[in-house]
């Protein structure tokens, strides 16, 4: 008997098997999983974590009612425009049950992964009973969807998705998009009006869901609709004609939603002014881009994985010259995925799946031309052809044991070996240092590794080799935007800063602030040049120029008005000059918006002492000196 026949059923009762299957696979999932991923439920935050979720005054919410979580959907954009709610909310509502502890944050995370990988298993065991591949496959659809959605699992380019605790957007997203897929495919094979109805219906609510958590679940309607044509209906001319009609109302749609959203088409596309590429070079890079996410996918080693990676960029279909073979190399699995869509529908599937979910990131859009995490959504289905040749193998090898038993025991040594890499990794992501020693290593000729190495080594008191790695910094390859070189010159002014060395520190803020001046929209550095001009203000104060700290700290506060400790430094600023009543001001702002902090009534006592008050200032000596004995050391 083959092994297509055997299927690695645990029971031999039809009404049964298929319900103690998926709590087998269920169960093997979770404990796998479990294990390779048990090192990540501490590691600590990084990179985008700390705008988007420590940072976020946003998902700071201290209740679940409706205003609250509402509140929580603007992300960092602040009041006035969406962005991602679902998985801003999922951060706030992690936030209210746990506060900035990095434990439920991973938990949460984690166990999306989990219902990620036994979704991906139920959806290609229903895939493989469509009327048009029910022969082919049904006999073994349990080990087919089983093998798939582990090698999807515990691939090591997830851990980007799922310890990276901020791509909770990334692997949310895939959660949602593959739940509304499945539930499509249960409505088009429901028995009842009923049934089909409700599937249909909680597709609908998935699928919003998907959007609402990451703009790239935009491609679920067409992903639907070639699922439709190469493995529900049929390939047929009529079936074709109607597909692209289809097709090109889905294209306006989603154009129409790209236009609604960002406003206009430079809001699509994005701003390249800040990117050390065009939109066409960004365009001719994509297919190396493609390739090269092929081969860490299927060679994930660990020195080959990283958070910020590079490659150079496309300048022409000739430099580097393997742009046009990239090109060529695309071009020709389109060409075969026209071919062979009649007689290989679901590998040809797979395969589409994982072009065109990698469109809206991999195409125009003025982004990072690399990260690891945009795989997530895109690879969900690229190991079902990987899974169909192993036990292809396996089954044309039944009748010869020991050549069997080799094949599966390398199976097995090849699934722990993926299982180790993935720890590896986690153990990586454990803390700044540990993360950006290992990618400054890796890529120790960018700028964006060096410098965050450099940052990490500073926090973790290494000032010297923090220095060196900054300077080094300076003269690194930009590849990202060239803004980021403003945080580096930041960072090397407020070392000399906190070492009392201004005539240091002033040059390196100007530079930082000629390439990014406080007109920049970019909300992240925005944040950078408020707590230069902080900064800048506190040197200026301690230079005994107090009109120029208060235009530096006026500077800050625009641009980050809701930050309570540069209002605090304005009142300093205002009661060393003595401006008792700026001061009084300042410290009723400060009140407004934290009536918890001590510094206030400070202030308020020093400036009613400033204006002859004597009353008024012991009062609010007494109640800032009563306060203070009250909070714990």
């Amino acid at each position: 008997m083959s092994l297509k026949q055997k299927d690695f059923f645990l029971c031999q009762f039809s009404l049964s098997r298929i319900a103690i299957n998926a709590m087998s696979a269920f169960a093997l999932l979770s404990v796998f999983l479990f294990i390779i991923y048990s090192n990540s439920f501490q590691a600590s935050w990084h990179f985008d974590d700390f705008a988007n979720i420590v940072e976020n005054p946003h998902i700071r919410i201290k209740d679940l009612s409706w205003p609250s979580l509402t509140q929580t959907g603007y992300g960092i954009l602040g009041p006035g425009k969406l962005s991602r709610p679902v998985a801003y909310a999922s951060f706030g509502l992690n936030y209210y049950f746990g506060g900035t502890n990095v434990f439920g944050y991973h938990l949460v995370n984690f166990a999306i992964h989990v219902l990620t990988a036994f979704l991906l298993y139920l959806f290609v065991r229903q895939l493989l009973r469509l009327p048009l591949l029910y022969r082919r496959y049904e006999n073994y659809a349990h080990s087919i969807a089983l093998l798939s959605a582990l090698l999807w699992a515990i691939n090591p380019l997830q851990v980007f998705a799922v310890t990276y605790i901020v791509q909770r957007m990334a692997s949310l997203a895939a959660l949602l998009y593959l739940t509304a897929m499945y539930l499509y495919l249960k409505a088009c094979t429901a028995e009842t009006g009923w049934g089909r109805t409700i599937c249909y219906t909680l597709c609908l609510a998935a699928a919003l869901l998907s959007l609402g958590t990451k703009e790239n679940a935009a491609m679920l309607p067409v992903s639907i609709l070639f699922m439709e044509l190469l493995l529900i209906r049929g390939l047929s001319r009529k079936n074709l004609a109607v597909g692209a009609g289809i097709l090109f109302v889905l294209l306006l749609l989603l154009l129409g939603y790209g236009l609604l959203f960002f406003g206009d088409i430079k809001g699509v596309i994005g701003d390249y002014s800040v990117r050390g590429f065009t939109a066409v070079e960004r365009l001719m890079s994509q297919p190396r881009v493609f390739f090269y996410y092929i081969s860490l996918l299927f060679y994930p080693i660990s020195a080959r994985l990283m958070l910020i990676d590079d490659m150079v960029v496309s300048k022409s279909l000739f430099m580097p010259f393997d742009t046009i073979f990239a090109f060529f190399g695309l071009g020709a699995v389109v060409v075969l995925l026209i071919l062979y869509s009649r007689r290989q529908p679901l590998i040809c599937f797979c395969v589409l799946f994982f072009l065109l979910n990698h469109l809206i990131e991999g195409s125009f859009t003025s982004l990072e031309m690399i990260y690891l995490h945009r795989n997530y959504l895109p690879s969900l289905l690229l190991f079902v052809p990987v899974a169909l040749g192993t036990l292809n193998l396996l089954d044309r090898m039944s009748a010869k044991k020991t050549i069997l038993i080799i094949l599966g025991g390398s199976l097995v040594f090849f699934l722990i070996l993926q299982g180790i890499t993935v720890y590896i990794q986690n153990d990586i992501f454990r803390d700044e240092l540990s993360l950006w020693s290992d990618n400054a290593q890796k890529m120790p000729h960018l700028h964006r590794t060096r410098q965050n190495h450099g940052l990490a080594l500073l926090n973790a008191g290494h000032f010297d080799e923090g220095m060196k790695e900054l300077t080094a910094a300076l003269n690194g390859k930009m590849s990202g935007s060239i803004r980021h070189l403003c945080l580096t010159y930041s960072a090397i002014g407020q070392y000399y800063y906190y070492v009392r060395q201004y005539e240091k520190s002033w040059p390196n803020f100007h530079a930082a602030l000629q390439i990014c001046p406080p007109s920049a929209s970019d909300i992240y550095m925005q944040k950078a040049m408020s707590f230069t001009y902080i900064i800048m203000a506190q040197m200026a104060m301690h230079e005994k120029r107090g009109a120029d700290a208060e235009l530096l700290a006026g500077e800050a506060i625009r641009l980050k008005s809701d930050y309570v400790e540069y209002h605090v430094i304005l009142g300093e600023i205002f009661l060393k000059q003595g401006k008792a009543e700026e001061t009084l001001s300042q410290a009723r702002v400060i009140l407004r918006m934290d009536p918890n902090r001590l510094e206030p009534f400070f202030l308020m006592s020093r400036a009613f002492a400033l204006k002859g008050n004597d009353k008024m200032a012991v009062h609010y000596r007494d109640v800032f000196e009563n306060l203070k004995k009250k909070r714990p050391s």
